[in-house]
């Protein structure tokens, strides 16, 4: 639990240059350390994006709303 890794993680789980692993293990980050209100709409277009990207942004969507 580092919230300083917020931003960073949020750079990269919308960053089409970055490998989509990286950017599922930041979306997995955002998860744990962000919240509803700033990361809701960023997650769910994550998951209209890809089906890869949606494997990560559901569960953390479901994190966000605990």
């Amino acid at each position: 639990r580092t919230p300083e890794a917020l931003p960073e993680a949020r750079r990269i789980s919308e960053d089409r240059t970055e490998h989509i692993i990286l950017r599922k293990a930041a979306i997995f980050a955002i998860g744990r350390l962000g919240n509803p209100a700033d990361d809701s709409d960023r997650l769910k277009g994550l998951s209209k994006e890809h089906h890869r990207l949606a494997q990560a942004a559901n569960p953390a969507l479901e994190q966000l709303s605990k």
